[in-house]
């Protein structure tokens, strides 16, 4: 008698709830937690992030990506912004001073990788780029299955 062999459920996904739903009805990753414009060396400028509550360090991490849903809530929980996560990847492009035949998006004096489409650079950066005691929190919802690297584009897949 053949055993029936389960397909493999990457790590990330087997730790959420399995029947949380999204706005389609298919299961979903929720994140809660303070905004970020994570910048370190190798990023080569800030991927917007969520610090997720109830993690700590870099297991905190959370990148925002295209497709993501998310809602922006003020330091109350007001709403200040909800939506579907659609990348612009050219508003606010610069040439790099020391290199100017390459560039990069500028944001409040940052290389950055995106901003939100229909905002202006620095206003979508605001978000993300505040003081500690001012950060704002974020709830975010992503299918299961979407890729988690805000870098790549639509055609581009992680290995």
């Amino acid at each position: 008698m053949k055993r029936e062999e389960k397909p493999r459920i990457p790590m990330s996904e087997q730790q959420q709830p399995p029947n949380t739903p999204n706005a389609g009805g298919a299961p979903a990753k929720i994140v809660e937690g303070r905004l970020l414009g994570f910048s370190e060396t190798g990023t080569e400028g800030a991927v917007w992030m969520i610090e997720a509550n109830g993690r700590h360090g870099y297991d905190a991490l959370e990148p925002i990506c295209e497709g993501d849903q998310l809602t922006i809530l003020d330091q109350l929980g007001a709403t200040v912004w909800e939506g579907t996560i659609s990348c612009d990847k050219k508003t606010g492009w610069r040439r790099y001073p020391s290199n100017p035949r390459f560039g990069q998006q500028c944001a409040l004096g940052r290389w950055i990788h995106w901003v939100q489409r229909g905002f202006r650079p620095d206003d979508w950066a605001q978000f993300f780029i505040r003081p500690a005691h001012d950060r704002l929190r974020g709830v975010l919802v992503r299918p299961y299955g979407q890729r988690g690297d805000p870098r790549l584009g639509p055609e581009e897949s992680e290995p």
